[in-house]
Parts: C-alpha cells; sequence; structure tokens
C-alpha cells in the first residue's frame, strides 16, 4: 500500500498505490471531462512561473522539450549552493506551502538495498534530490494567488543571494 511506505518517502519494500474503489471511480468518471481545462491551467500557471523565475541564477525552471507536453502536476524548481530548506523556511514564513518531493533518491531507498547503491554512486541524481521543490500550483490558481507565490520566491532569493 501507498508504493510500501511507512514513513513519508522511505520505501522499505517495493509497492503499489491502489486506493480506487467504485465510488470514487465514479466521481473520477465525471471529473475526467475537466481533465484537458485543469492541464491548460496548469501549463499556463508554470509558463508564467518560468517567465518570472528566469532572472534568479540560482534557481532552475522545469523544462519542457518543444516535441513534448508537460502537463506540471507538481511544478518543480532547483535551488542551488545548498539553499533548497533555507528557501523553503522562507516561504513557509510567508505562508507559501511547498515540498519536497522525493528527498531521498531511489538508489538510496531500503527497497532497493539489494542492488547494492551507496551514497556517491549516482551524484546527479543525489543532487537533484537534495536541490528540489515544488512550488503551489493547481487548476484555478489565480493571478492574485500566483503573484503572491512569485513574489514570496524573489524576496526569499534576494535574502539568499540567489
Amino acid at each position: 500500500r501507498v508504493h510500501g511506505q511507512e514513513k513519508r518517502y522511505i520505501h522499505e519494500v517495493l509497492g503499489i498505490n491502489g486506493r480506487l474503489d467504485n465510488i470514487q471511480a465514479a466521481i473520477l468518471r465525471i471529473r475526467l471531462r475537466r481533465l484537458n481545462a485543469w492541464i491548460e491551467d496548469r501549463i499556463k500557471c508554470a509558463a508564467i512561473y518560468n517567465t518570472e523565475l528566469a532572472n534568479i541564477s540560482g534557481l532552475s525552471t522545469p523544462i519542457t522539450k518543444t516535441h513534448c507536453r508537460h502537463v506540471f502536476n507538481q511544478y518543480t524548481i532547483r535551488i542551488k549552493q545548498n539553499k533548497r530548506d533555507e528557501f523553503a523556511k522562507l516561504l513557509e514564513a510567508d505562508g507559501i506551502p511547498t515540498a519536497v518531493h522525493y528527498p531521498l533518491p531511489l538508489h538510496l531507498q531500503p527497497a532497493f538495498k539489494y542492488l547494492d547503491y551507496k551514497k556517491g554512486d549516482l551524484p546527479v541524481s543525489e543532487q537533484a534530490a537534495a536541490e528540489v521543490i515544488s512550488l503551489p500550483i493547481f487548476p484555478g490558481m489565480t493571478d492574485n494567488q500566483q503573484s503572491m507565490v512569485i513574489d514570496a520566491i524573489k524576496t526569499a532569493a534576494a535574502k539568499l543571494s540567489l
């Protein structure tokens, strides 16, 4: 259950994520009619983030290849200079929620211990896990809500000299 995790983002065993019952399936069937509009909302928000955050040198925004389409279930940026956690605290102090999805790379998860990888074996994955942070993004996010997030990011970046 929940991909084999008991503690958030720590996977002792390989698992699945299957929580859909008949009632949820019926609701989802109706909600799926709005999916494309929700994706477009997320893409619009991501484009605004990309534009507004482009000039912060210590921050990297997602890249979408021209022949691909990203649905932005999360909008995840990278904070360089080992300042991700300080950055998150500054945003939290401004009332901006963030999340660190997958803080432990797969090769260091207990479920994959049998592969015999150790810290340092996949440095790019480890660096990404230490730098990523997800910002608020959701269908129906207003311009005002997004502006508040962007302003908080720019203030935090300035305080941290990013």
